[in-house]
């Protein structure tokens, strides 16, 4: 039965739900320039009728799985905020700096800091099927490094060796998705960024990673570099003076080696948790499509 015809009396709502979501909207999206769900997409649906037994009987199991779902999802935001807690509790709060340690700049800590080449550096004329790999932000949006889908010949890499990535250098997002960081890790191709990327080398005599990731990455520095003090609607990456010139709390080595030594446990914790909610995530979609295999 169409959505626009449909007897709600005839119909879970939350089967509705699930079916709809199950779905998508991909052939019901019109317009290119804002693409919207219109009214007359919409009246296109056909709705599967079941009876309401069978109804009750999906939307029980998928509320099941989805509710495991969910619970993974809120251990990991109680993780992550105990790991905040114990952050503040150690360094205090960043915006006023309350347990006085020493403020360094971006450019004092950092031994390389440097944005990837102009796009006509890497035109897609000199990809090759295997080479030097081409880091891209969605290494530092999702901090996977298994899967690369450019390369370079020795020759071009060479030429773009001053853009070259190495173990241990962190990798920042500088496009569309403003801001997110991941560390390089230690069995990383050999490779160059793009132009979408900052490569960041720290001094790890001054400042760790770990504690440089998280303080990065927590809300008083992403408001710094794109929250309200450079205006809502930014889509650029701030200028290179201002990254270079922004200006972090350095505690003692030491203490930052108290921090990453307890957040090591923390973070394989999470890694653990991450890879079941991506499991569950597998087994409740798979179970949508299960349901509704034959309505399609």
């Amino acid at each position: 039965m169409a959505l626009d015809n449909l007897d709600l009396d005839k119909i879970h709502i939350k089967f509705l739900y699930y079916y709809l979501q199950q779905r998508g909207f991909t052939d019901v999206i019109s317009g290119s320039a804002q693409p919207q769900i219109t009214r007359q997409g919409l009246a296109k649906v056909q709705i599967p009728l079941r009876p309401l037994e069978d109804q009750q009987r999906i939307v029980s199991i998928l509320d099941q799985a989805n509710a495991l779902r969910q619970k993974r999802k809120e251990a990991m935001k109680l993780l992550d905020e105990y790991v905040e807690s114990v952050f503040l509790e150690m360094f205090g709060d960043p915006v006023t700096n309350s347990k006085g340690w020493r403020q360094m700049t971006l450019r004092e800590v950092a031994t390389t800091l440097k944005r990837g080449p102009f796009g006509g550096a890497l035109k897609k004329d000199i990809f090759v099927p295997d080479g030097y790999a081409v880091y891209e932000q969605s290494h530092a949006i999702y901090g996977d490094f298994n899967e690369f889908r450019y390369f370079i010949p020795e020759e071009k890499y060479n030429e773009m060796k001053a853009f070259s990535v190495t173990p241990g250098d962190l990798i920042v997002s500088c496009s569309g998705t403003l801001g997110k960081i991941a560390e390089v890790p230690h069995d990383a191709k050999q490779g160059v960024i793009n132009q979408a990327l900052l490569r960041i080398t720290l001094n790890n005599d001054i400042v760790l990673n770990a504690y440089f990731l998280f303080m990065f990455r927590s809300p008083w520095c992403q408001n710094i570099l794109f929250g309200v003090s450079r205006g809502s609607g930014i889509s650029n990456f701030p200028p290179m003076s201002v990254i270079k010139n922004l200006s972090f709390p350095i505690p003692d080595i030491s203490y930052q080696k108290k921090f990453v030594s307890m957040n090591k446990d923390i973070v394989e914790i999470r890694s653990n948790m991450n890879m079941q909610k991506t499991e569950l995530d597998l087994q409740f979609n798979a179970l949508m499509q299960k349901a509704f295999s034959d309505t399609q």
